[in-house]
């Protein structure tokens, strides 16, 4: 797969929320910058969590 599609940007924030899961993080704020379909999939793969 590329780097800069949907789905990297989705496995990308995936990978990020597991690691600060497993140090017992429960809450975080999120911001986001710019316009595009990899940040709406971002968001998704964060709001599952």
């Amino acid at each position: 797969h590329k780097k800069g599609t949907p789905f990297a940007a989705q496995t990308a924030a995936g990978n990020a929320i597991r690691a600060v899961v497993d140090q017992g993080m429960q809450r975080a704020e999120v911001m986001i910058k710019g316009p595009g379909l990899g940040r709406d999939a971002a968001l998704r793969a964060i709001r599952r969590s």
